[in-house]
């Protein structure tokens, strides 16, 4: 399938969207005044899901007619594991490493929001820490929306090509609608009002990777224009950027700026599908889940330099680390997610192959006629 350059370009913006409201709480940015503006683009990651349930679908469900057994099924959960475990492996180790070296040294690694046990590491390992099992975030606490993906990897896309394939898009739209609305409604009963269901993120991503599969399906009848898509861009950026615990409005405002960028565009080009967002896109997923490290070894040199509480200067240091974390992302991407993805997938198609030549060896032989 031709890769939509303008979607690869949004999942950069999605990542950055988080890297700086995390590293707004930096000592050096704090001056900036903008740690409440930027409070709501964690929301960043509900673009991921969104884009993850249209990907998958424009990947490997081209058509209603296409076939998805278990063979396939299979192949799907190789290639999925390939591509997010190496580089959220790598590091969960490094966290893992960091925390030994602090508690070696008596320095203190503790934050009120993350914990650090024996049991978290083991939920990390398999990627089930955002299924519910635990009260706080752990480790390298971005991750818990890669455990969330991968709840959709193993149920929810099989219940796309499987079930709501063979359902009609409106009744599938009707579920997805369903679906959001049931879990604005809990995250205002049991959550105050906020989305930031992290530590149960395999219950947050359930309606928006719906949405992204029914959006898919959607587009191939629908076409959303230039101007639609730039309206629902500055309002999705406006409903992240105001005080707003309880964004009814976020999962159709991300669905019309998808809509309008798969449709390709001169603005969406411009803006998403350009040569640096495209890149950007592309290592956006090494940029996610390093920069937590990088945010601490940030923080650190911070402090030892006791920079000077100036606007000016904490909107240099900004861009330093936003650099520094883009350089950190592209090493990862390199060195790290593309050999191990392209291993790991070649292996198992040897696996399989070793697998098919030795059943074929145990048939027995046809009699000679």
């Amino acid at each position: 399938m031709k890769k939509i350059d303008n979607l690869t370009g949004l999942r950069a913006f999605a990542a950055l969207l988080v890297v700086v409201h995390h590293f707004a709480d930096n000592e050096g940015v704090m001056p900036l005044g903008i740690v409440q503006l930027v409070d709501n683009w964690v929301w960043g990651v509900d673009i991921f899901f969104v884009l993850s349930g249209f990907i998958l679908a424009y990947t490997y469900l081209p058509s209603r007619e296409t076939s998805f057994d278990w063979t396939a099924y299979r192949s799907f959960i190789v290639k999925r594991f390939a591509r997010v475990y190496p580089m959220h492996l790598l590091t969960f180790l490094v966290f893992v490493g960091l925390w030994f070296v602090a508690k070696h040294i008596g320095h203190e690694f503790a934050h009120s929001d993350v914990v650090y046990t024996a049991r978290t590491a083991v939920e990390n390992a398999l990627l089930v820490q955002a299924w519910g099992l635990e009260g706080k975030l752990s480790w390298n606490f971005v991750s818990w929306s890669i455990s969330a993906e991968w709840f959709a990897y193993l149920f929810l896309f099989p219940l796309c090509a499987k079930v709501l394939s063979r359902l009609s898009r409106a009744t599938c739209g009707v579920l997805v609608l369903l679906c959001w609305l049931m879990l604005c409604l809990y995250c205002f009963l049991y959550n105050d009002g906020a989305l930031e269901l992290t530590t149960f993120g395999a219950l947050r991503i359930v309606p928006q990777f719906l949405a992204g599969y029914w959006l898919f399906r959607l587009l191939k009848t629908w076409k959303v224009g230039e101007l639609a898509m730039c309206v629902g861009l500055v309002a999705l950026m406006i409903l992240m950027c105001v005080p707003t615990t309880l964004p009814v409005l976020l999962l159709p405002l991300i669905l019309l700026v998808i809509a309008g960028l798969a449709n390709g565009g001169v603005i969406g080009r411009a803006l998403f599908g350009n040569r640096v967002a495209v890149f950007l896109g592309e290592i956006s997923f090494s940029i996610y889940l390093i920069h937590p490290i990088l945010q601490i070894a940030c923080n650190q040199v911070v402090r030892k330099l006791h920079v000077p509480q100036n606007p000016i200067i904490a909107m240099l240091i900004l861009l330093v680390e936003l650099g520094v974390v883009v350089a950190g992302g592209a090493l990862g991407y390199y060195l790290v997610e593309v050999p191990a993805r392209r291993a790991i997938v070649a292996n198992a198609q040897a696996w399989r192959h070793r697998g098919g030549e030795a059943k074929e060896a145990a048939m027995p032989m046809a009699p000679a006629s």
